[in-house]
């Protein structure tokens, strides 16, 4: 018997969803990576101060991840996690405008809406791509499904992680001015909204409007 049965695979919301779960996180953990580099190497912040900026992130993703039963239910997976996807990608699009104005000087508060509307957009589609995936398995297939994308995330965070890596510290320059924190970091949300609209471009393989199954998963998905 296989690990791994790649029957569950073939039907398209499993196999899809989990596509777009993969390409979702290629982007998460490497968000809160250049994030945090920017706050605290960038702009100077201790971990304490950088953590309650990220505070705005938790706050508006629990937002997300609240309203995603009823989007799913009322819209169906493709329009809730291509425009969810979209949303995400249009915070970090709000952060670059940003940071390349202020730099890495003035207020932090000018950073709140990218962060909100990032942190939204990231609560809604996470969760509907796992409510979209575990409400289309076969009950006998929810284990294996279920460990399969918990596998998928975590090697995703380790690719994004890579990749960014790559893109951000590639820029930095310890002779330009502040190191070229802010070439590295907006060199970095461009990545990082290629990646939100890949997962968009992904859902437009989903189906409509899922059966009511999919909106009770995601409930569980944006509990836990």
């Amino acid at each position: 018997t296989p690990l791994v049965d790649p029957v569950p695979l073939r039907t398209r919301p499993v196999g899809v969803g989990t596509l777009g779960q993969a390409l979702l996180f290629t982007g998460m953990a490497a968000y809160f990576l250049v994030l945090a580099l920017y706050l605290q190497d960038g702009r100077g912040l201790g971990p304490l101060a950088s953590g309650a900026v990220f505070t705005v992130v938790a706050a508006s993703y629990m937002v997300g991840t609240s309203r995603a039963p009823a989007l799913l239910a009322r819209l169906g997976a493709r329009a809730t996690v291509a425009g969810s996807a979209l949303v995400f990608g249009a915070g970090h699009l709000l952060l670059l405008v940003v940071v390349d104005r202020v730099g890495t000087g003035g207020s932090v508060v000018w950073l709140v809406p990218g962060l909100a509307v990032g942190g939204l957009g990231m609560g809604v589609v996470l969760a509907a791509l796992v409510g979209t995936v575990m409400g289309s398995a076969d009950p006998r297939h929810a284990g294996t499904i279920s460990g399969m994308s918990s596998t998928v995330q975590q090697v995703g965070n380790a690719l994004g992680v890579a990749l960014v890596g790559i893109v951000f510290f590639g820029r930095i320059d310890p002779g330009a001015v502040g190191g070229g924190m802010v070439e590295a970091f907006g060199a970095s949300l461009v990545y990082l909204t290629v990646t939100t609209v890949a997962v968009a471009a992904a859902a437009a393989f989903l189906p409509g409007r899922r059966p009511s199954t999919a909106a009770q998963s995601v409930k569980v998905a944006s509990s836990s």
